[in-house]
């Protein structure tokens, strides 16, 4: 039997309002009892026998923090993330307050998972694996290979962006097109964000266009939280999520202490609004008029 030392880092936050948005049951589930999914994690994908000691359960939490559910939160219709803290505290955790930093709600829980793990790896103890997130190779795709020829052949500041917040490497043909196709989805659907992905992801391949269900799911996340929601009524058009996305990417840039510039800002916007800059590149306006519908979706 092997021992396993682990250090779990959770950005509670994230892991909560995305499951929120997957499985509304589930996410209300390991959020109220923490110690059942963290039971199964300890023999998760380990041989038979084997099993992992979680040395270090840290949760970081913006403890102003809500998700909008009229059946569980106030009478505003806010559930404050606050909410789940006892019972993280009694699973064990160590809770971590990581309040708001910017206008566009962004914390620093990821900056501060970064030096905590960094602190990690020089203490006395010897851990075997950090835990950031788990995936279920079972209920999601593959993470997509990202294009590196994309990223050199952008602007500077588009590829820092790139670099510092995960941003996806598209080109902005692909860019464009994403924003158009997405518009589309949330003015006929009512929104899910496992369908949505999918249904995005097979409208542009259609087109011609690749763009994975990861780099899909970013973009309705950065447009919810730059306040661009795909299930608002009436629904966004695709230039409020290409404004929203550019609004949270350029506050996540700024939370890292780096200086943004008029001229940074006009390379990101020009780069989403499907131009690099160079003539002929900008590809024209995606068919508004076509629908596609696969896995029996009917419009809303």
């Amino acid at each position: 039997m092997n021992r396993i030392k682990s250090a779990l880092f959770l950005d509670f936050d994230n892991f909560f309002s995305g499951l929120l948005q997957l499985d509304r049951k589930a996410a209300y589930v390991l959020a109220d009892e923490p110690g059942r999914w963290l039971d199964a994690l300890a023999t998760w994908n380990l041989p038979p026998g084997d099993r992992r000691h979680l040395l270090v359960r840290r949760a970081y939490l913006n403890p102003a923090g809500w998700v909008s559910d009229r059946e569980w939160g106030n009478d505003s219709g806010r559930l404050y993330l606050s909410t789940f803290r006892p019972r993280l505290t009694r699973s064990g955790f160590e809770v971590v307050d990581c309040p708001v930093l910017t206008a566009g709600q962004k914390n620093a829980a990821d900056i501060r998972i970064v030096i905590d793990t960094l602190q990690a790896q020089d203490a006395s103890t010897r851990y075997d694996e950090f835990i950031l997130h788990v995936w279920n190779m079972a209920k999601h795709a593959e993470p997509e290979d990202e294009d590196d020829d994309v990223l050199t052949r952008m602007p500077a500041f588009v590829a820092r962006c790139c670099r510092v917040t995960d941003l996806p490497r598209l080109n902005p043909q692909a860019w464009q097109a994403t924003f158009a196709t997405l518009a589309r989805y949330a003015a006929a659907y009512d929104f899910n964000l496992t369908h949505c992905t999918a249904w995005t992801r097979d409208d542009l391949k259609q087109e011609g266009i690749h763009v994975g269900r990861q780099a899909v799911g970013f973009v309705v996340r950065g447009a919810l939280y730059g306040g661009a929601r795909l299930d608002a009524r009436p629904a966004p058009s695709a230039d409020q999520i290409r404004e929203a996305l550019l609004s949270i990417t350029l506050d996540r840039v700024q939370a890292q202490g780096a200086d943004v510039t008029e001229q940074d800002r006009t390379e990101l916007r020009d780069w989403f609004s499907g131009s690099d800059g160079q003539e002929g590149d900008a590809a024209p306006a995606a068919d508004q008029g076509r629908l596609a519908a696969p896995y029996g979706a009917r419009p809303s």
